[in-house]
């Protein structure tokens, strides 16, 4: 991998087609990003005029910087990089992981505590029923009665109630 440019304006990421042929499809995929193949061995991704959370996300995945925690699922434990979290949710007495790789996992630990644990890593409660990592938000709209839809860089809608819109201001710094 070879980082080229002068900051974020001008930021291209060239990656080995084969050896990066993961994180080449999760660009594509997570983050929608143009690819362009250079020779048969090697591809670019141009990084120009995205958000700096973005490019520092995709830095970190592409460097290999991962932080990663283990989640009791109902099928035993699973290890996942945090920066890869998109959103909690929690229904009917059960609490989902949503991933940027459009993975679902059903965890065993209360909402609550995921709170705690993510906190510190640009996470934020959002309502009752859900945690999301602000650095996949793509857009949020102003809806009537002091609430906010969050569009994520998955697509998905989440909403943030009444009583967690303070929080989330501060959070953000609106």
């Amino acid at each position: 991998m070879d980082y080229s440019g002068g900051g974020v304006e001008m930021a291209k990421l060239l990656l080995d087609k084969v050896k990066d042929e993961a994180l080449i499809l999760k660009l594509r995929t997570s983050y929608n990003l143009i690819t362009e193949d250079i020779n048969h061995t090697q591809t670019v991704v141009s990084l120009d005029n995205l958000d700096e959370n973005v490019v520092t996300d995709i830095v970190n995945l592409a460097s290999g910087n991962k932080e990663m925690m283990l989640f009791e699922t109902t099928d035993g434990w699973v290890n996942l990089n945090i920066y890869e979290i998109n959103y909690l949710e929690s229904y009917l007495d059960q609490v989902y992981l949503h991933d940027i790789n459009q993975q679902t996992y059903t965890l065993k630990t209360p909402l609550y505590q995921l709170e705690e644990r993510l906190s510190k890593h640009d996470f934020v409660r959002i309502s009752i029923s859900f945690i999301c990592n602000i650095k996949y938000i793509r857009y949020i709209k102003t809806l009537l009665n002091q609430k906010l839809e969050l569009t994520m860089m998955s697509g998905d809608k989440l909403i943030v109630t009444r009583s967690y819109l303070k929080n989330f201001k501060h959070t953000l710094m609106l």
